[in-house]
C-alpha cells in the first residue's frame, strides 16, 4: 500500500525533528554548550527522548505502510438477473476465521448496476476463505465462499 505524499513529508519532518533533537543531545552529552548543560536536565532526559521519537517514527511509519485503508469493494454475480435479487439487508452477512476465532459481521448490499458489497479494511490481511450468507426477502437464501483479494463472487442459491 503506498503512503500518500502528504503523509510522506509529514514522516520526513518528523525524522527530520527527530535527527536535530539526537544531535543536540549528543552535543550537550559532549559538553559543546558548557559544564552546566553536559550535567544539567537536558543531557539526562534528552536520550529518553530522542529514543522515544525514534520509536514513535519507526511505529507511524509501518502502520502507515502496512495497515490498509481501502475498503473493498465486491460485485455479486447471481444466477438470475440483479433486478430479480431482493435481498433482505438485515440478514445479509459474511463469516471468516480472524485470530483463531468465527467472525460473522452484517454487510449491507447496495443495487446499482449489479449487487455490491463492501467489506472492511482490515479482511485485506486475512488469508482465510469467506463466505457470504445472504437472503432475500422471500426467504430465498444465497451463499458463497471467496477469498479477500477478489472483486467479483459467484453467488449461488442453497
Amino acid at each position: 500500500m503506498a503512503i500518500t505524499r502528504a503523509k510522506m513529508i509529514l514522516l520526513y519532518g518528523f525524522i527530520a525533528i527527530t535527527f536535530i533533537t539526537a544531535v543536540l543531545v549528543l552535543l550537550a552529552n559532549i559538553g559543546i554548550f558548557g559544564e552546566g548543560v553536559r550535567n544539567g536536565e537536558f543531557a539526562k532526559w534528552g536520550m529518553g527522548a530522542v529514543l522515544g521519537e525514534i520509536v514513535i517514527v519507526i511505529i507511524a511509519f509501518f502502520k502507515q505502510s502496512f495497515v490498509p485503508t481501502t475498503k473493498i469493494k465486491i460485485n455479486l454475480e447471481f444466477s438470475k438477473d440483479a433486478i430479480d435479487v431482493d435481498l433482505d439487508q438485515e440478514n445479509c452477512f459474511f463469516e471468516t476465521q480472524k485470530d483463531g476465532k468465527q467472525l460473522r459481521e452484517k454487510i449491507i448490499p447496495v443495487l446499482g448496476q449489479g449487487w455490491q458489497v463492501t467489506l472492511p479494511p482490515e479482511i485485506q490481511s486475512n488469508d482465510n476463505e469467506m463466505r457470504f450468507l445472504l437472503q432475500e426477502r422471500d426467504g430465498t437464501k444465497w451463499e458463497s465462499w471467496f477469498y479477500p483479494n477478489v472483486l467479483r463472487v459467484e453467488v449461488t442459491e442453497r
